[in-house]
């Protein structure tokens, strides 16, 4: 499978990974605030997005493979010595679940990730005598296990690697209470940003320098010791 995919050297020695969220594709707005900041940057279209191949979305559960794809050729380029990672919504489950089964990536901002592929699932089902058949349903045609895309079972297993979880607290955010289960279920070094009245992935449109100054800043200290 060809994952479609821009690449920026770093002029600091760290590449930030960047997984953008369901029916989307590379965030070229994040992509260009670390390549602004000397950082090199890694973006692709998951599977079934964009310009690259598949006909399927499992939500996290075989896009953990294209993690793997992306940080195998970040190791691969020159002058790369630190690899961070931002993910976006399905993007940012992904890398939590990612993350916790590969140590390379050293540090983690987690925008809008939910806590577990069930609670989206169950959210958008508001009919709850059709969520079990739709789960099984879902199951048997991907050959992905739904308990396997859980974010919220596995992020404590990043410490002692930092996790950084933002999110909007408006919509599914609050329903899921997702920013602060994700937050507790981390262990330390953790740091949380959850605005009130800001949609999904919304904390960058709204306050764009405060979000530069946050997410670089913590890749500055994590990465570079700064």
């Amino acid at each position: 499978m060809e994952l479609a995919a821009r690449y920026t050297p770093p002029q600091n020695g760290a590449v930030i990974l960047i997984a953008h969220g369901y029916n989307d594709n590379r965030p070229e707005s994040i992509y260009a605030m670390f390549v602004e900041n000397g950082y090199g940057a890694l973006a692709w279209d998951f599977r079934a997005h964009g310009g690259s191949d598949g006909e399927m979305s499992t939500l996290g559960y075989y896009e953990r493979m294209d993690v793997e794809a992306a940080l195998d050729f970040a190791f691969a380029q020159a002058g790369v010595d630190h690899v961070g990672a931002w993910g976006g919504s399905m993007g940012a489950a992904t890398l939590i679940l990612s993350t916790a089964e590969n140590p390379e990536i050293e540090a983690l901002v987690a925008d809008s990730a939910y806590p577990s592929l069930e609670d989206v699932l169950r959210l958008n089902m508001p009919v709850k005598l059709f969520q079990p058949f739709v789960i099984f349903w879902a199951e048997y045609y991907s050959g992905a296990e739904i308990d396997d895309v859980n974010p919220e079972l596995v992020i404590g297993q990043i410490s002692p690697r930092p996790v950084f979880v933002i999110d909007g607290w408006e919509g599914g955010a609050i329903e899921m209470n997702a920013p602060y289960r994700l937050y507790e279920a981390a262990n330390e070094p953790k740091e949380i940003w959850a605005e009130d009245d800001v949609p999904h992935l919304g904390t960058f449109t709204q306050y764009p320098n405060r979000y530069e100054d946050k997410v670089v800043g913590f890749f500055d200290q994590w990465l570079l010791g700064e």
